[in-house]
């Protein structure tokens, strides 16, 4: 189980981030939600803009759930994703996933990939 280094505490995975602060769109304009659709399944992930055309992302994001054959939706512009109104959100679709060739699920290394969207 990880510690943290300062407390040498087990530190317990959960889905709440303690002590944090509300993000606005502005502050990281770069980041993006990924929607996974998986044979009817939804999963989530996250990733970078690196230009226009591509996505950085992990490589265990789209590589474990077979991703050759899912639906990638990318949404960015946006902190709240149920806010489908807002002007700053952007939806599009991945056209391509490029995991890195070596990547390995096992030992998590090059744990890295691209996705150039449609």
């Amino acid at each position: 189980e990880p510690t943290s280094d300062t407390t040498k505490e087990k530190v317990k995975p959960g889905l709440r981030i303690q002590g944090g602060k509300r993000a606005n769109s502005e502050e990281w304009p770069w980041m993006t939600l990924l929607r996974l659709n998986i044979k009817g399944s939804i999963f989530s992930c996250q990733a970078s803009i690196i230009t226009p055309r591509f996505l950085l992302t992990a490589a265990h994001c789209v590589y474990d759930a077979g991703c050759k054959r899912c639906k990638i939706l990318v949404i960015a512009g946006v902190v709240d994703i149920r806010d489908k109104q807002s002007p700053t959100r952007q939806t599009v679709q991945v056209q391509e996933v490029i995991v890195h060739p070596k990547y390995s699920p096992k030992s998590q290394k090059n744990d890295i990939a691209l996705l150039k969207l449609k």
